[in-house]
């Protein structure tokens, strides 16, 4: 399900841009257009977790720029050793062009989630 939502608004991006160069709108249907279609703003970052006592929480960020509190984040995780277990993980704009992500490990021993790229979808709200 996330890749088919990152792949909707890549979509999106994609059809924003060639409204923007299309030659045969009116400027004014233009700029509506515009101001329904969200910006979205992408980044990624190699994180390593470390070692996250049991039933305990580990956060770490990555910059994703013109990102503001408030906006909306969705996490593509790293292909393995993140999702797998009894972990809970949440991501927030905790800061101007800072992406909090947080590992919550509900089981009853200590996790080491392998290092990854994560990627972050941000959108923005208006």
């Amino acid at each position: 399900m996330e890749n088919e939502l990152l792949t909707r608004i890549e979509s999106l991006e994609n059809w924003k841009k060639s409204l923007e160069s299309a030659d045969t709108i009116p400027y004014e249907q233009m700029e509506a257009l515009k101001r329904r279609l969200p910006e979205v703003l992408f980044g990624e970052a190699t994180i390593d977790f470390g070692s996250i006592a049991a039933t305990a929480d580990a956060t770490q960020t990555m910059t994703v720029y013109g990102a503001q509190p408030g906006d909306s984040v969705f996490v593509g995780l790293p292909a393995s050793g993140v999702a797998n277990g009894r972990r809970i993980i949440t991501a927030w704009v905790s800061a101007t062009n800072t992406v909090s992500i947080m590992i919550t490990n509900e089981s009853a021993g200590s996790i080491d989630p392998d290092s990854g790229t994560f990627k972050a979808v941000v959108i923005k709200q208006r």
